[in-house]
This record gives structure tokens, C-alpha cells and sequence, in this order.
């Protein structure tokens, strides 16, 4: 084969591989980002986290409820009377002694209703990862002025109300998981939800703690 020929073949092949290798790099990039997403496999929650019971008195039409709570607190000091410091603090926490599934239901369902209604709890747990980090920016973001500990108040009220019309559409509109369709529908809406509030980190945020300064 002639030198000239080859020297041809190689060029060619040179100028193929470095115009897909932007391609190429790119492609990784996305699935790196979209594999660092959570996922519902991530989530903390499983059936032992529920204390089987006979009786739902939180829920007494339902066969499941789990108790996710969220305690925030703040402290603020003031110094030469212009300026307040204050520390937001916040930690996300499942609470299992509160936390219940019907005793029959988990003897006689068979493995796939099972993972269905634990897959409809978990969208819950997702919710109020939603709240915990909707708190995080909304006291971030306020402006607050001297009466800063009426705005806190408010803040919080505004993001507890919203996730609590949230899981009530959630509960509402699947019918505690029975329609599938609508289940799945939730399931992908509120995982894109936290993954985009989350800045599509791996990382689940159970807590999170803030430091401010408001001139007063």
C-alpha cells in the first residue's frame, strides 16, 4: 500500500475521533449528572421503620402512615442594638414509634402491593424532603427587618402549609396508592421535584443550618 495512502487513512481517522470526542465527552458528562439524581432506592425509609399495629388511629381509612418529622429552631442575639445574628437550624428525622402499618396487611399482601404502598410512603418522605429544602431557601432568600422572629414564624407556616395541601393532593388524587396511573404520575413529579430543589445531588439533605444578619 502506498505511503501517501495510509497517511490519508490516518488523517481521516484523526479528524473522525476528534470531532466525536466532544460528543463523547459530553455524553459521560450527562450520565455522571444524571446518575449522581436520587433515586427512590435512595431513600431511608423501609417497613422497618413501621410499627405494625391493628388499628390506624392517625389514618382510620388507611393501611399505612409514616411520620416524618421536621424540627427547626432558631437563636438570635443583638449587638449594639443595629444588628441581629441569627442561627436557623433544621434536621429531618423519621419517627418510627409514630409510624404505622396495618399488622394484617403485612402478614397476608403479597410482595408487590407491598412494595407499591411502601413506594406511596416513600413519595411522602419525599415531600417533606421538598419542605425541608423549600425552608432552607425560603429563609435564605427573606429579607428579614426588625421584627425578624414574626417573619420566621411566617416563613415556616408558609412552607408547613404548602407540603401539607401537597401531601393531602398526593393522598387524594392516588387514593393512598389504589390508582396506579396517578401513583406513577406523583412518583416521577415529586422525585423531579427534589432532585431539582436538591440541585440534582446525590446527597439526601437532612439537615441544614443558616447563619443571617439583619440590620435593624
Amino acid at each position: 500500500m502506498p505511503l501517501t495512502l495510509i497517511s490519508f487513512i490516518i488523517l481521516i481517522s484523526m479528524q473522525f475521533t476528534m470531532k466525536f470526542l466532544p460528543v463523547l465527552i459530553l455524553f459521560l458528562s450527562l450520565g455522571r449528572t444524571a446518575s449522581a439524581q436520587v433515586t427512590y432506592r435512595d431513600l431511608p425509609v423501609s417497613w422497618s421503620d413501621f410499627t405494625q399495629t391493628d388499628v390506624i388511629r392517625v389514618n382510620a381509612h388507611g393501611t399505612a402512615a409514616i411520620s416524618v418529622h421536621t424540627e427547626y429552631s432558631w437563636e438570635s442575639a443583638i449587638k449594639n442594638n443595629k444588628t441581629a445574628y441569627i442561627d436557623f437550624r433544621s434536621k429531618l428525622t423519621v419517627n418510627k414509634n409514630e409510624s404505622y402499618v396495618l399488622r394484617k396487611f403485612m402478614r397476608t399482601a403479597d410482595a408487590d402491593r407491598k412494595a407499591r404502598l411502601l413506594r406511596h410512603e416513600q413519595g411522602h418522605y419525599l415531600i417533606s424532603l421538598i419542605k425541608h429544602l423549600s425552608l432552607e431557601q425560603a429563609i435564605s432568600e427573606y429579607r428579614f427587618t426588625r421584627n425578624y422572629k414574626e417573619e420566621i414564624r411566617r416563613v415556616c407556616k408558609q412552607v408547613e402549609d404548602r407540603a401539607a395541601r401537597m401531601n393531602n393532593d398526593y393522598d387524594r388524587e392516588t387514593k393512598h396508592s389504589l390508582i396506579e396511573d396517578k401513583q406513577k404520575e406523583w412518583e416521577q413529579r415529586l422525585l423531579d421535584m427534589f432532585n431539582e430543589l436538591n440541585g440534582n445531588r446525590s446527597k439526601l439533605p437532612l439537615q441544614f443550618s443558616l447563619k443571617l444578619t439583619v440590620n435593624l
